[in-house]
């Protein structure tokens, strides 16, 4: 919220429709594409195209993940899936939560595709 609002731009509808959490499994495959996302963010950060380097530390909080411990946090989440996800039951439980978190995202964010590139105030 704090990048969108930094280029003055309503963040559109609320995403209402969650992903199914009901099991532990679930949720940390939930847990794993919000967490991957992460480590994403820091890759493009580090590869923004010049005309959108100029909103760096003002509209770019996401990207940034967890900073410096980025890498660190991630490996400690990793060893919380070897250590809990230890069947092909779970671990199928686990890619559904995954992929239902991925459709979700989709679908949420597919409400923006109309937005031109250049409408956000600050990217040219």
């Amino acid at each position: 919220m704090r990048d969108l609002r930094s280029l003055d731009v309503s963040p559109g509808p609320d995403c209402q429709e969650i992903p199914d959490a009901s099991s532990l499994a679930r949720a940390i495959g939930v847990a794993y594409v919000l967490e991957g996302s992460t480590l994403g963010g820091r890759y493009i950060l580090s590869r923004l195209p010049p005309a959108i380097a100029a909103v760096r530390g003002t509209a770019t909080a996401f990207l940034e993940g967890y900073g410096v411990a980025t890498g660190d946090l991630w490996r400690g989440f990793g060893a919380i899936v070897e250590r809990t996800i230890t069947s092909d039951v779970a671990a199928a439980e686990a890619v559904a939560g995954a992929r239902d978190a991925f459709a979700r995202l989709v679908g949420w964010l597919a409400r923006f595709e109309h937005r031109a590139t250049g409408e956000m105030r600050g990217i040219a």
